[in-house]
């Protein structure tokens, strides 16, 4: 970080890191130890990933400027071996580059605030080389190459029309273009390829939306606020490298209305929080991952689905150093209206894969003014399904994770417990090969030591 003058203020961000991982923890589900699997190969995921990141700020007492710009590269290897076949993803590479910038009211503003700004980025997706391997039936290949680019500017104001109500309201318009060349081919004993559809190339889809957003809020008092919103989100469409036809190829823009209201509350001269929110989320041509018949997926379906939820927070302080914390959530997210066009199924009213319908949280946190730390909590999560099917569930299940150290200054030593209670749960499912269901599994109890330190 450089600050020149008291005006500006400049810093540069880079994030290195390199995983060398071992096999993908997938196993079938009626796995006797889901931790022991019997391979003809071993698996591996090697992922490289770097980032930058120059942010510039000037402060004045007339507006703010920010600009961010940012660079991120990743590359990964890895093979996955099963009881079936072997996909080999050789070198899927992507990198990203945004850059922002926002002009805003200056900190003192108070009765009035805006905002303006521009966006723009730019990302290429290539995958090299991706194959999948089927014992007695031959070898499959697939490249791709896709990039998109996107525009947006963006405003928003921030009015007090009296001492306690603020009313406020943002605009965003945004335009995106992507570009696809891709191949689909098999591999012959020989290391021929035969084209299994036509090779797509200079494939082009555009798009563009105007997002509003608007609400209030209204502070009853310095400890009690409640706020209402509406806000539009958007999902560009775009084109699917894994298509099998031209008919796949395309997917259709994703549009959602949410609705929130909620309170936020400061109690016991601020010893004690409390918020509650609850929300609607209507989507239009939600982007989904269709699998078909065999348990592959191929292609990017658009349907409708509904979310309906309730959070709730509560953190308490009661004497100093301990920390008192307890969360829970609500949500019934479904589809609307959802047929699977691979195999024709209704899937309409189903429940929305990867959402858990409770979520729950209990903490118990101790620091004292010498340096002990010790942290104890319990989380829990309701019915989760995997699949569009509603096939592949995880029954409800809570997990105890615990924490003890020893904290100086900037440096800390801890030992640690995750799921000390040792239970098994499942993380990931699909029907591969239909009707066997493949999972991965979540790590079994995990006992550590951690050393901190910080410049």
């Amino acid at each position: 970080m450089w600050t020149p003058s008291s005006d500006w203020k400049i810093s540069f961000n880079s994030y290195n890191s390199f995983t060398d991982d071992g096999n993908p923890t997938y196993n079938r589900r009626d796995a006797p130890d889901p931790f022991k699997v019997n391979l003809q190969r071993e698996g591996f995921n090697n992922l490289s990933t770097n980032t930058q990141a120059l942010k510039i700020n000037y402060n004045s007492d007339a507006l703010r400027v920010t600009s961010i710009t940012a660079r991120r590269f990743t590359t990964q290897d890895n093979v996955v071996p099963g009881d079936t076949g072997i996909q080999v993803i050789d070198n899927i590479s992507s990198t990203l580059w945004t850059q922002e910038l926002r002009l805003q009211s200056p900190d003192t503003a108070d009765r009035f605030q805006w905002l303006l700004g521009a966006y723009y980025e730019s990302r290429d997706f290539i995958v090299d080389d991706a194959q999948t391997e089927f014992f007695g039936f031959g070898t499959f290949r697939r490249t791709g190459n896709d990039n998109r680019q996107t525009y947006a500017v963006f405003g928003q104001v921030d009015y007090k029309a009296i001492a306690p109500l603020t009313l406020f309201a943002g605009l965003r318009y945004e335009s995106s273009t992507a570009y696809s060349d891709s191949t689909y081919e098999s591999v012959n004993a020989n290391g021929s390829l035969t084209p299994l559809r036509p090779a797509f190339q200079d494939e082009k889809v555009s798009s563009d939306e105007l997002i509003p957003r608007f609400g209030l809020k209204y502070e009853f008092n310095p400890n009690l606020m409640a706020y209402a919103t509406i806000a539009k989100g958007y999902r560009p469409g775009g084109l699917n490298y894994r298509a099998n036809s031209a008919a796949e190829l395309r997917f259709g823009e994703e549009k959602t209305w949410s609705y929130e209201v909620g309170l936020k509350s400061t109690w016991l001269d601020n010893r004690l929080l409390a918020n509650l929110s609850v929300f609607y989320n209507d989507v239009n041509n939600y982007q989904v991952l269709q699998f078909d018949e065999s348990g592959f997926f191929g292609q990017i379906n658009n349907v409708d689905l509904k979310a309906t939820g309730v959070e709730f927070e509560l953190n308490a302080k009661p004497t100093k150093g301990l920390d008192l914390i307890a969360s829970i959530g609500y949500v019934d997210s479904r589809y609307k209206n959802y047929l699977n066009i691979d195999t024709g199924i209704n899937l309409s009213d189903n429940r929305v894969p990867l959402a858990p319908q409770f979520t729950y949280n209990l903490a118990v946190q101790y620091r004292s003014s010498g340096g002990i730390f010790a942290r104890a909590e319990l989380r829990g999560y309701g019915i989760t399904y995997f699949d569009d099917n509603n096939q592949i569930k995880q029954d409800p299940y809570a997990v105890v994770n615990a924490r003890i150290g020893y904290e100086s200054g900037k440096y800390g030593i801890y030992l640690y417990a995750n799921n000390l209670f040792d239970t098994r749960y499942i993380t990931s499912g699909f029907l591969f090969p239909p009707p066997i269901q493949t999972v991965g599994f979540g790590d079994p109890v995990t006992y550590g030591v951690q050393i901190r330190g910080s410049l």
